[in-house]
């Protein structure tokens, strides 16, 4: 029985690396690497099938184990700081090797490794210069909670919070177990922009849990986003489709903007219903950390903000996220990134706004504040 068709991607590159390449399309996909995602993906019923196949095979259990989530709007520096931590080799995380299945990563990795023969790395399809190959950690993480918390389907345009039970925070600690188990380590790591949805309800029922907010310049992100959004545009349907499946929705064909905080903080600012200007993504910076910012002066004690300025700049802020999460101290790696620029913005008060609310933020940013 063959498990994978000879043609698929596992055995040339990481999925994600030319999932977006020659305008916006999975061209290197093949009708049977179609279908594989499709069905591995696409079906609620064969995603809770996956997870529960797993759970009875390796049987983990609900302890915490001290993980770590990296969040915030896309486009902040998450990726980075989760590369940054992940190379401590304290953690594990789902990898390029998980896909398609990331609800049974065990499973599929005795079905699959004989399949994952080319490691070569290559850019993301991003443009941004970062390099990925099978090992490299990505955010998976989101088809987990859409089986748990609905898929997005027949949902309203805008994202909203979200709040998550006992029951699946429990369901959620087990399959860190599982990613655990699969990747040799003892402690969790995840990328997730969407975990700032749930974040108000699931960081109080984790306090085991360090959750990393991640911000930047509110104009080098918003011209970054609306650089992203312009470049996923004129995705293909089944490129849509996949993004859709993984909860990527940030930017692009599949654009759905996060509502967090009161409507009226935006009301007062023009151009803010067209994703093709960047006020439109100043404003969703504004938004998104609005709501980010009151939460953190919540003082939970587990939820951290991280100023991507200063991990590139301040020799201080890295040697402190690796003291909060616990790991040895190691050299810097990050670096001021394109970002993005343009014409400045139309409206103003929108980027006054923006600026002094990105003040307000550094201020208890990690850094600033006693770690």
């Amino acid at each position: 029985m063959r498990l994978m068709p000879p043609s698929s991607p596992y055995s040339r590159q990481p999925p994600c690396c030319t999932s977006f390449s020659g305008g916006g399309g999975m061209g290197d996909y093949s009708p049977a690497d179609r279908l594989l995602h499709r069905w591995a993906l696409s079906s609620q019923g064969v995603r809770r099938l996956s997870l529960d196949i797993e759970r009875a095979l390796m049987k983990p259990d609900d302890e915490p184990n001290r993980s770590v989530c990296v969040t915030g709007l896309a486009r902040a520096g998450t990726t980075a700081l989760m590369r940054g931590l992940y190379g401590s080799g304290d953690f594990a995380s789902l990898t390029y090797t998980d896909m398609p299945f990331v609800l049974a990563p065990n499973l599929w990795g005795r079905l699959s490794r004989f399949n994952q023969r080319n490691r070569h790395r290559r850019q993301r399809a991003h443009g941004d210069g970062v390099e990925v190959d099978f090992d490299s950690p990505e955010a998976f993480e989101e088809v987990f909670w859409q089986l748990e918390l609905g898929d997005y389907r027949g949902v309203p345009a805008a994202l909203t919070p979200q709040t998550v039970s006992p029951a699946a925070v429990g369901s959620f600690r087990t399959y860190q177990q599982l990613v655990c188990q699969r990747h040799g380590a003892t402690r969790y790591l995840a990328k997730n922009n969407n975990q700032v949805l749930r974040l108000a309800s699931l960081a109080p029922q984790t306090p085991e849990t360090t959750y990393l907010v991640v911000f930047r310049d509110p104009l080098e992100q918003a011209f970054s986003l609306l650089n992203q959004h312009r470049r996923f545009a004129n995705a293909d349907p089944f490129t849509r489709q996949y993004m859709q499946w993984l909860g990527h929705f940030e930017f692009g064909a599949t654009h759905r903007p996060m509502q967090l905080s009161d409507p009226s903080v935006n009301e007062a600012h023009e151009a803010l219903a067209n994703p093709d200007s960047v006020n439109y993504w100043l404003g969703q910076w504004v938004n998104v950390y609005t709501y980010l910012h009151e939460l953190s002066r919540q003082n939970l004690g587990n939820i951290w903000l991280v100023a991507y300025e200063g991990l590139c700049d301040d020799p201080h802020t890295w040697p402190l996220v690796c003291d909060l999460v616990g790991i040895p101290p190691s050299k810097s790696a990050f670096r001021r990134g394109k970002g993005g620029s343009g014409e400045p913005p139309q409206d103003t008060r929108l980027l006054e706004h923006a600026r002094s609310l990105y003040a307000s933020l550094s201020a208890r940013s990690v850094g600033r504040l006693s770690v």
